[in-house]
């Protein structure tokens, strides 16, 4: 089975196919029938993907603030929300293609999966262990740091497979049904895919109006968030788009956007541990590390590519070397700051609040 990558189009998986006989009825057939009676998928419009992307991308990061905002768990605050889209990508995958237009797909698992999990905050949850924020000692640390690595690693591969085994369940409750080309069929499907994409491209107008105006009126760091995953969602997709078919074993796209968007956090960390107060900047800081950082990171795709692998030692390889590669980075910026700087806030951890 081959990589996906995020902007790829999801198959439903299901079989055996179905067709309409002259009563009207379905009768299976052992054999998938000739391509020219199958109804083909609309072509994906890069504009629209673009603008679901965006409502996606702001709908997921939106999300993900809900669940990590009542959390009292501190530094697991990012598991349900990488499992809750972990598992939805799991079900689109499986159940996908049903829906005959592929921007739909991209919009949802690009942008609402894609920003919903993040892989940088669960790395920043292990970075975190780095210097003396836990003192007891260093078997203690190293523990904590495999405990927070393999279970980030688990909760995102367990949601993926639940989202997947929900969608088998309901692909054999409802078996979906491949219709014979109808000229009539295919024009509808362009004059509502002519709709969607023009109602798409001015709700994300629409919506990016609204977030702006409101972060000019009042700034936060939830709004922040919002206008700043958008970007990062579509940079992601972007790198997926073009650096993934480089190589066939090993998602090169994914592994940038999530490698660079750890650097990134790693720095807001090390920002935020000399900011002191409730000002603009530390507010910018919180929000840039929630939005762009955790949107331009994605654990539902990671996942997903190392669930695809038909390879178990590719697998492996591609997932310990994002997480290590990623260790690294932390280990490296947040390392710097603890010997070239005073560690008297460091102790404290983050000394940067916002609203």
């Amino acid at each position: 089975m081959s990589i996906i990558n995020d902007d790829m189009p999801l198959d439903s998986g299901v079989e055996p196919f179905d067709e309409e006989t002259a009563e009207g009825d379905y009768v299976q057939m052992n054999e998938p029938p000739p391509e020219d009676t199958i109804s083909p998928r609309v072509a994906e419009s890069h504009v629209a993907s673009a603008a679901v992307i965006l409502m996606g991308s702001v709908l997921g990061v939106y999300i993900r603030h809900c669940m990590q905002e009542p959390s009292e768990y501190g530094y697991y605050s990012y598991l349900f929300p990488n499992f809750a889209g972990s598992a939805v990508a799991g079900y689109l995958k499986k159940t996908g293609g049903r829906i005959w237009y592929n921007s739909i797909i991209t919009g949802m698992v690009v942008g609402m999966c894609g920003s919903l999990t993040t892989f940088s905050s669960w790395q920043k949850a292990a970075g975190g262990l780095i210097g003396p924020v836990h003192l007891d000692s260093f078997w203690h640390n190293l523990y904590l740091w495999g405990q927070i690595e393999m279970t980030g690693l688990a909760v995102g591969i367990g949601g993926y497979d639940i989202g997947w085994y929900l969608g088998s369940t309901w692909d054999e409750r409802r078996p979906a049904k491949l219709r014979p080309v109808c000229p009539v069929r295919e024009k509808r499907q362009l004059r509502i895919k002519v709709s969607f994409d023009a109602a798409s491209i001015i709700a994300s107008f629409l919506v990016t109006g609204l977030l702006t105006g409101l972060t000019i009126y009042h700034t936060s760091s939830l709004l922040i968030a919002l206008c700043t995953g958008p970007p990062a969602a579509w940079l992601r997709w972007a790198f997926s788009h073009n650096l993934n078919p480089l190589c066939s074993t090993f998602p090169v796209g994914t592994f940038t956007a999530n490698i660079l968007a750890s650097a990134l956090l790693a720095t807001v960390f090390v920002l935020q541990l000399n900011v002191v107060g409730r000002g603009t900047f530390c507010t910018f800081l919180s929000g840039f590390g929630d939005g762009f950082c955790g949107s331009l990171s994605t654990v539902s795709t990671f996942v997903a590519e190392i669930r695809s692998m038909s390879s178990p030692h590719r697998a492996l390889v591609y997932a310990f070397t994002s997480m290590l590669v990623s260790q690294g980075i932390f280990l490296g910026i947040i390392g710097i700051y603890r010997y070239a700087s005073d560690l008297s806030m460091y102790h404290e951890g983050s000394a940067c609040s916002s609203p």
